[in-house]
């Protein structure tokens, strides 16, 4: 017997990959998954919606292992030590010219 893991998917990603992975967890069509997402936040007044970010940012991406929290958490920490660079007067700020070259 295989051990399963939530995670969600790369393949059967539409949006975050939430739907997609509940599917294979569970071993259903990742299409059904996402009527009965859709069919239910119509009537939940946002409950599915919330329910879908809660799940974005607990469950593991399949290929990386980061939650959605985590890439969160890395994209608020490169900003915030841009910010303190430029408030330090360290380095000036050249936005995506810092890591990316036009040569």
């Amino acid at each position: 017997m295989t051990t399963r893991k939530l995670v969600r998917s790369r393949d059967h990603r539409v949006i975050a990959g939430v739907c997609g992975g509940i599917a294979e967890y569970f071993d259903i069509d990742p299409t059904i998954v996402r009527v009965v997402t859709a069919a239910l936040g119509l009537f939940s007044l946002g409950a599915v919606c919330a329910a879908y970010v809660i799940a974005w940012l607990a469950i593991p991406d399949q290929g990386s292992g980061q939650t959605g929290a985590d890439q969160l958490y890395d994209r608020y920490g490169d900003y915030q030590r841009r910010r303190d660079a430029r408030q330090s007067g360290g380095e000036p700020d050249n936005g995506p010219a810092d890591t990316f070259s036009a040569d």
